[in-house]
């Protein structure tokens, strides 16, 4: 496939120009490892992809979403217009000089010229209003353990589940003049009896002195995160900008996941240089409680509730979370302090009895948590210093602080130190860290990236840490350090050629069996190196060819290493202008086992993020299609089927597949009106 693109780039064709996608995007920027906090940050940018932003109709806060995006571009985009006036076209945006090809390509994804800001009239707002009405069903062709025909009678009441084995998810939008935001969702998984789950809000944004006020489920980001920070993160990656803002302050959440995120009101008022926020917050959440009822050993997250033990722990406890922010913003400085108070109904008791659960002897006790903190920031000339040091009720400290250099020449560089004490404790704070949450770290990165060497765009980054205290697995202090080197070719605006090495070494509890009796536990480095190299070739201005190859290498055993690779064939055709795509995507894996996963990102519907990962031996084939119905009604479908060639089953317990293969449908009908 590679051998027959490479033959065709050299026809000529009449491409106006390479048309990005968002799969281009996510393939550039996700960091394809396991963690959640990823996939939940690019399902809210899927969202924006979706429902673009007016950019002459925005603001700073707005498109610091977009993480591409340096305060620095921002501001300078928003300058452009305060001497140019409203933008005709997104093509405008090659007059400003900091913004390079690739995140003028990228903005596309995510904004377009529309009618510029006016005082506005609440008649006008409401009839200026954009409603969206989305419905998605998931139907599997297969039979999991835990929908056995015997309904429960001969089983546990745990080993089984109470509802069907469909998904289905319900969501509104209304959104007018980028001023006023309305939405709900309502979803049930597969295996719970009923809508499990529902949300929503109503928002208004930059009328009058109010910068954003919002009364239902919202998320909240101050500072570099280290206080509060319920918003999105990042891969070390798409950082190097990211780690640019001082938070983003108040947001509407629209995502289905059932944790991180706020339920109540929030205010954020501008008055000159100052904006004042505050929030409050009361939800049920889940949580695991001991057996006298007098503590939660830990919060339960995944938002299941399909057996009868999932549902006693469903809303058995609550959390009220108030706090507020003041910002200072003069031109180059920025000054912030932040303060966030968390009160659980029952006091979180962690265990450490045992010698393995030892590392969680300075988690998170007792009902109530304080923490506060400043940040600041200073511009000057493509330089940027910004940082956050905070501190909390239970003693302990953490700081950020970092260096921003942008050269129009030799390109980005970013300096990052962190220190995150084992005794600090934010419960929702979420910065940039290898922990899941600033906590137990020490750590210096160093990134650099250069987009002005013709037809190529080089990203690097060196990020080496410490955890002073325990970890899961790891019984003592440890070191760990991880490098990436990504490497885009283009020849040609129909052909590209991207490069992507990645490697992580994180030390970790290995134990020699001597006899059965004699054993002894040491630390090792538990290595992992990932390789992805892409071929995509643009046949027209709506056809494209995607090759890629997967490999990856784990080496922590030290009598044998874990090895896997996999090999990708897609193609897919979409016609804007009638709003019509197709997909079809071919997948053959083969790793040593799970530890040797292989995450790859496949074409999936609308506010669905699909990032799946293979290991074992097999084959995946995707197919999907969208397209309009009459008018502003569109249908969007998704066949998925795996048939793996090493085993006679799929996973495990109540998830049990007696089969070595499965097949899914995936059904959205979409009504915008």
């Amino acid at each position: 496939m590679i051998i027959a693109i490479i033959i065709l780039s050299g026809r000529e064709n009449n491409l106006s120009a390479q048309q990005i996608t968002w799969e281009d995007f996510v393939e550039h920027y996700h960091s394809f490892d396991d963690d959640s906090r990823y996939d939940v940050a690019f399902e809210e940018l899927l969202e924006i992809h979706n429902n673009p932003i007016n950019i002459n109709n925005t603001s700073e806060q707005e498109l610091s979403a977009l993480p591409f995006l340096t305060t620095s571009q921002i501001r300078d985009i928003l300058y452009y217009q305060s001497v140019n006036g409203p933008m005709f076209s997104l093509g405008e945006l090659m007059y400003i000089i900091s913004l390079d090809k690739q995140t003028r390509d990228y903005m596309h994804l995510f904004c377009y010229a529309g009618e510029t800001p006016h005082r506005i009239t609440l008649k006008e707002l409401w009839s200026k209003a954009r409603n969206e009405l989305t419905l998605r069903t998931d139907v599997p062709f297969y039979k999991r353990e835990g929908y056995s025909e015997d309904n429960g009678e001969s089983k546990s009441q745990n080993k089984y589940y109470h509802g069907n084995d469909l998904y289905h998810s319900i969501r509104y939008r209304l959104n007018s003049m980028e001023h006023l935001s309305i939405g709900i969702q309502a979803e049930k998984d597969p295996g719970e009896k009923g809508i499990d789950f529902l949300s929503g809000h109503i928002m208004i944004k930059d009328i009058g002195c109010i910068r954003d006020a919002i009364i239902g489920d919202y998320k909240v980001s101050f500072g570099q995160g280290l206080v509060v920070n319920t918003g999105t993160s990042f891969g070390k990656t798409i950082s190097l900008g990211q780690t640019d803002h001082i938070g983003r302050g108040i947001s509407r959440y629209s995502s289905t996941s059932e944790s991180g995120y706020f339920s109540g009101c929030a205010t954020s008022l501008r008055f000159n240089d100052f904006i004042v926020s505050t929030y409050a917050s009361h939800r049920r959440i889940d949580g695991n409680i001991n057996k006298d009822s007098t503590g939660i050993t830990s919060l339960k997250t995944d938002g299941m509730h399909r057996t009868t033990l999932e549902s006693s722990k469903k809303q058995n406890t609550s959390v009220t979370d108030i706090g507020g922010n003041i910002l200072w913003d003069k031109e180059k400085i920025q000054i912030a302090a932040t303060v966030a108070y968390t009160h659980y109904s029952l006091p979180l008791m962690p265990k450490y009895d045992t010698p393995s659960s030892l590392y969680r002897f300075y988690n998170a006790k007792g009902r109530d948590f304080m923490s506060y903190g400043i940040s600041y920031a200073y511009r000057y000339n493509g330089w940027t210093f910004l940082g956050e040091t905070a501190s909390c009720n239970k003693g302990g400290i953490a700081t950020i602080n970092s260096i921003h250099w942008n050269n129009d020449k030799v390109g980005n560089f970013t300096l990052i130190q962190r220190y995150y004490s084992h005794r600090y404790v934010a419960i929702n704070g979420n910065a940039f860290s290898e922990n899941s949450s600033p906590k137990n770290e020490e750590g210096v990165f160093i990134g650099w990236s250069n987009k002005n060497i013709k037809n190529i765009q080089l990203e690097s980054h060196i990020d080496i840490y410490y955890f002073p205290w325990l970890k899961y697995q790891v019984s003592q202090s440890s070191y760990g350090y991880e490098g990436m080197l990504q490497a885009t070719y283009s020849p040609r605006r129909s052909l590209d050629f991207s490069l992507r090495y990645k490697m992580k070494s994180k030390q970790k509890d290995f134990v020699y069996y001597r006899t059965k009796q004699d054993t002894l536990k040491t630390l090792l480095f538990n290595r992992s190196h990932n390789l992805r190299l892409t071929c995509s070739y643009h046949a027209t201005s709506r056809l494209t060819f995607k090759t890629t190859l997967y490999g990856t290498i784990i080496d922590f055993n030290p009598s044998e290493k874990e090895y896997g690779y996999a090999i990708s064939e897609q193609a897919q055709w979409q016609d804007t202008d009638k709003k019509i795509r197709a997909s079809l995507s071919l997948t053959y894996f083969n790793t040593d086992g799970y530890d040797a996963r292989i995450y790859s990102y496949e074409p999936s519907l609308l506010y669905t993020f699909g990032m799946s990962s293979y290991y074992d031996h097999g084959i995946r084939i995707v197919a999907l299609a969208s397209f309009p119905l009459f008018r502003q009604l569109s249908v969007t479908g998704k066949v998925g089927a795996t048939r793996f060639f090493n085993k006679e089953s799929i996973s495990s317990g109540t998830q049990l597949i007696n089969s070595s293969h499965k097949e899914d449908l995936q059904i959205q009908l979409r009504w915008k009106f």
